[in-house]
């Protein structure tokens, strides 16, 4: 399951999370309290102040750990680069190059990871159940 439910979108630079970049660009009702930790400075997000962890689990922390050690040193234009060699962001971005922003679908994910048809059937579901869960909850 994803670490974060919004729509993740193919841009220009590279995908993002749209809610993550309306959050980054001020236009969600969500900004005041992001803006307690996160502050824009140009084109550089800085933490003000420590977030906690939340509701993430021990594995995502370690992942996300994993991910700033291994990127920490290369710049914004390697991180581009890099990102476009995604195949779920050429997917993506190829279907509709004009765009601004094009969705990166779940079946766009699952085949770049090489996973099968039905096992993005079974994602599909167990995520409509986890919805139908919290909605009841």
């Amino acid at each position: 399951m994803p670490m974060i439910g919004s729509q993740l979108v193919a841009m220009r630079n590279g995908p993002l999370h749209s809610q993550v970049y309306d959050l980054i660009k001020d236009q969600t009702p969500d900004a005041p309290k992001w803006r307690k930790y996160f502050q824009q400075q140009g084109r550089h997000i800085h933490r003000v102040k420590d977030p906690g962890v939340g509701s993430l689990s021990r594995r995502d922390v370690r992942i996300l750990k994993e991910v700033l050690n291994e990127f920490r040193d290369i710049d914004t234009w390697e991180i581009v680069e890099l990102t476009h060699d995604f195949e779920e962001w050429q997917q993506a971005f190829n279907r509709i190059p004009d765009s601004s922003s094009t969705p990166i679908t779940p079946c766009d994910l699952f085949k770049a990871l090489g996973l099968s048809k039905d096992e993005l059937l079974a994602y599909e579901d167990q995520a409509r159940e986890l919805g139908h869960f919290l909605q009841a909850s």
